[in-house]
């Protein structure tokens, strides 16, 4: 319980981050 808790965490954390860079890169 305490992996997927984790996971779910970080699931937003990484696309907050994908969304954040996706806009500021050229590509």
């Amino acid at each position: 319980m305490l992996d997927l808790g984790a996971g779910i965490n970080v699931m937003p954390t990484y696309v907050y981050n994908n969304l954040d860079l996706g806009p500021l890169q050229p590509t």
